[in-house]
Order: structure tokens, then sequence, then C-alpha cells
């Protein structure tokens, strides 16, 4: 039949609006879909006074594998962190292609200035904010922090920290001056980390255990061998990584190609034999050269996806897989 062309809708641009129609609704619950099933956030937080001998400053890896100043980059390379807090952090060359050769052009990177062994934080997330507080018992560093972007979710404020070796007595007002001034800037219930080298003798130390009920030292974690120290001997835990109460929940194992530590990794390579250190912590040679002052703490942080929002649901469905003309489709 023929008549008018003005009398009908013309039947091939319905087609294509009822197809686009179509296509549209598919990729809201594509969209829904890829929510719902999203990974969760990866943070791989590492404490790192990782400089050796006395000269209390990063290189480069030379890549050989050899140079001493090279093993902080080596051993920050092979354990892939997301977040690092850095004691020591004088760089020979420039921080920037430092950073990018170690980590990557990825990561961003705050440094003391005018320091003599400043503390640092590198991030792969943003940074919303970055400054210091002045440790008042020591002037050659200050307690460097930072409000970072975690994408999605709540903000992660970040504190690296290198107290002193003189007395425990002086490590414990660091630590209650820095929990103060923490408390007094930093939001109610926040994301914390506070890491770095406390020089503690042990875990009992007044600097450790004045963050009981705001920041917490559990689970422990340990070197392959089972052992917790962090200092060259091994003998005592110097360093540290505490998230907040309100982060803790978050805390997760962490996990190389073929090993798991389900309470974090204190790293020395000097437990492992050549083929489990080239499979995992590449490229940290067998029998280094040279080892930090120092062993890295690492934890690991596993924040969900949030909850996918309630697929719509359609409440008059189509007939034979068309659409009358002006039919309404509501949803609920």
């Amino acid at each position: 039949a023929t008549g008018p062309a003005t009398s009908e809708f013309p039947r091939g641009l319905l087609r294509k609006m009822q197809a686009a129609g179509v296509i549209r609704i598919f990729f809201v619950c594509c969209c829904i879909a890829r929510l719902a099933h999203a990974d969760p956030l990866a943070i791989r937080a590492v404490a790192a006074n990782l400089t050796s001998g006395n000269k209390q400053s990063y290189s480069p890896d030379n890549g050989n594998h050899s140079n001493p100043e090279g093993a902080g980059a080596r051993i920050l390379t092979a354990l892939k962190p997301d977040v690092v807090m850095i004691q020591e952090f004088n760089i020979v060359g420039s921080p920037r292609a430092w950073v990018n050769k170690t980590l990557g052009k990825n990561f961003d990177f705050v440094q003391e200035e005018g320091a003599q062994i400043p503390n640092g934080i590198i991030s792969r997330y943003p940074f919303i904010t970055t400054s210091n507080w002045v440790d008042t018992l020591v002037g050659n560093r200050s307690f460097a922090w930072a409000q970072i972007d975690l994408p999605g979710t709540n903000d992660l404020y970040i504190v690296s920290v290198h107290f002193l070796t003189t007395s425990s007595a002086n490590r414990t007002a660091e630590a209650n001056n820095l929990k103060a001034l923490m408390q007094a800037s930093f939001p109610p219930n926040a994301w914390i980390v506070v890491a770095g080298d406390f020089n503690a003798g042990n875990r009992s130390e007044t600097c450790v255990t004045t963050w009981n009920g705001y920041l917490t030292d559990t689970p422990v974690p340990v070197d392959n061998n089972g052992v917790s120290g962090t200092s060259a001997n091994r003998s005592a835990p110097h360093d540290y990584v505490l998230p907040s109460l309100t982060f803790t929940n978050f805390e997760t194992a962490t996990v190389f190609p073929s090993l798991h530590y389900p309470n974090g990794l204190v790293f020395d390579s000097r437990v492992y034999n050549a083929t489990p250190l080239a499979n995992n912590f590449s490229p940290v040679p067998s029998a280094a050269p040279v080892l930090p002052q120092h062993m890295p703490v690492v934890q690991h942080f596993s924040i969900p996806p949030p909850p996918a929002p309630n697929r719509p649901a359609l409440t008059a469905n189509p007939t034979a897989q068309t659409t009358a003309r002006r039919l309404i489709l509501s949803f609920a």
C-alpha cells in the first residue's frame, strides 16, 4: 500500500530508533556489570630506609646490580610498591630521574627541602596535599606527610618518619609529638599509614606502643624464615608500617609470584636461594654485594570496589522485540 509521505513515521527511522534504544539499554547494563565486577584497589605500602654504608644517599641501579648505593633502588623495584615512606632520601643525580627509573614515570614524590637526611613519600596515586611537621628533637629532618587521592574511595594520609637513635625517651617524645599533630590535623576516622625507621630496640618500646588504639602493629611482618627484625643483623625491629584502626580492616596478605606472606614481609635477600629470589624479586641479585642498613617492611591493603547500583528493571516490556510508537518504558 502507498500513501502520503507524511502519513506515517518512516519505518526505517523507527527501526533505527528502536535499535538505538536497545543499544543504550545494553550499554547501561554493561556499565553496571563492570562496576559490579571491578577489581579491588591495591595499596602496597613499604617502609624504606635503604641507604647503604654511611653515605645516606641513593643512586640508580647501574645495570649490572653491583653499585652499593643502587641497592635500595633495586630492592624497591623488586617489591613493586604503590606507596613508599622513604628515609634519608638524598639522591645522587636527579630525584625525578631516580624515581622514574626505580618505580616509573607515573609515580609522584615529595622530598623534604633543606634537610640533611630528608624523609620523603613516593606514590603511584596523586597527592592532594604534601607538607611536613617540625620534629622538635632533631634539626636534620622532620615528619613528612601527604594526603593521597585514592581513586573512587577515601583519601589516604601518609606520614614518613625517622626517629632518633639517641635514646628511647627521645623516640617516645617524637612519637607523642607526632601523634598529637596528626590527631589535631587529620580528620576523625581518617585512613592513615605511619611508616619508616622508628629505631626501636624492641616492639614493647613506648615509641611503638604509644600508638595503641590509634594505629596498630599487628599483624607483625616477618621474613621468609619468620624473623621480624629489620636491623642489618636482624636483631632489632627498627622499621614499621602502622595503619590506623580504620584502615587495618583492608590489610591482606603480601603476595609475589610464588611466595605468600599473610602478615606482610620483612625483605632480606640473604634468606632466599637464587631461584626463588630471581623468580620473585628481580632485579635483586643473589649474593648481593652490599645490603642496606635496614630491611624494608611491606604491608598490602586491598580496598573492595563500591557496591554496584541496583540494575533497573523494566516494568513494561516490548512485545516480540518491537515497541509500538509512543509506548513509555518505565524503570523501577
